[in-house]
């Protein structure tokens, strides 16, 4: 490992210190290029990407350094984020259970037996629960009525900053974009947070790998696959979403947004390696390009995802996928 690298992943203030760097990239950095508009976009970028690797550095150390010394960097971090923030409780919280106990749990679950579909399974139960915590608490901080209510609050004031010339999006058109970006939203945002946090923690294990202190399951990304408990919640949140009203109808919208997404990941995987054992890798260029342009395209990946669960396609396919 880089001389710098060492010292800074060795040592608990240093490594907290880089940490509180990596999440203020998101303010710092842009206002160091204010004077260069053309640039803000970029930066803009750069900042965001460098601040979305701090759960990568948890989960590192985590896998490096043992639950102790993650603990305590966390802790050290939690306390700057307080101090940078003013003494504001709720960021230093956000910092020390999403961003670092999230993460150092995912790298501990990566070094067991089986640790791989382990933690993709934990972080989607993580996502799911911190998602709907920090929605609840912005409601109870708002004094609104439910956490519905309070994502119509955050979503409101950006349609109405959306220019409307001529009122060519009449109101019935932007309360139906309301409607819908409500519904979306936290499941949007937790399956955002789970495909982020997974990406770290395997990113993690990269770099762990490559310098010779990881020892755990080593499966391939490519290789996910939930167990059935993942199919019978995301089956589960659909009756539920289907028959219940109000908050819980609400929660489970949002709960079968995150599973249903993660099982159509599953599905794309299985896809990915059908096509890859065949050698035909045209067509795996264009299945992503149609991901990208038709979003209805994840629906027979979802049901695939799904099915794989109980039938193990990638296990049937033959060995070649294990020697590509």
């Amino acid at each position: 490992m880089p001389p710098l690298a060492e010292f800074f992943l060795t040592r608990k203030v240093p490594c907290a210190f880089l940490a509180v760097i990596l999440l203020t990239t998101l303010f710092w950095i842009p206002g160091l290029f204010a004077s260069l508009p053309p640039l803000a976009f970029m930066v803009s970028f750069g900042s965001s990407i460098l601040h979305m690797l701090t759960p990568g550095l948890f989960a590192i150390i985590s896998i490096g350094g043992g639950l102790a010394f993650t603990l305590h960097t966390a802790v050290i971090s939690a306390f700057l984020v307080w101090l940078l923030s003013g003494f504001a409780v709720w960021p230093a919280i956000m910092v020390m259970v999403f961003y670092a106990v999230v993460p150092m749990l995912a790298g501990q679950i990566l070094r067991k037996p089986g640790g791989f579909q382990l933690c993709m399974s934990w972080l989607l139960i993580a996502m799911l629960v911190a998602t709907l915590v920090f929605l609840a608490a912005g409601a109870w901080m708002q004094d609104s009525s439910s956490i519905q209510a309070f994502v119509r609050s955050l979503i409101e004031p950006v349609l109405a900053a959306v220019p409307n010339p001529e009122k060519q999006l009449t109101d019935d058109m932007v309360e139906q974009a309301t409607q819908f970006l409500v519904w979306v939203l936290p499941g949007s945002l937790a399956l955002s947070f789970w495909s982020i946090w997974s990406l770290n923690v395997l990113f993690a294990r990269q770099i762990s790998v490559r310098y010779g202190f990881f020892s755990g399951d080593q499966t391939p990304m490519l290789e996910l696959r939930f167990n059935k408990s993942v199919a019978y919640a995301f089956v589960v949140m659909l009756l539920l979403a289907n028959f219940t009203e109000g908050s819980v109808q609400y929660i489970a919208v949002c709960a079968a947004f995150l599973f249903g997404g993660a099982l159509s990941v599953q599905g794309v995987f299985v896809t990915h390696l059908w096509l890859r054992a065949r050698d035909m890798q045209l067509f795996i260029a264009v299945m992503y390009v149609l991901l990208l342009m038709w979003s209805l395209i994840v629906i027979p990946f979802m049901v695939l995802g799904l099915l794989d669960i109980w039938y193990d396609f990638r296990r049937k396919f033959g060995p070649a996928i294990g020697g590509k």
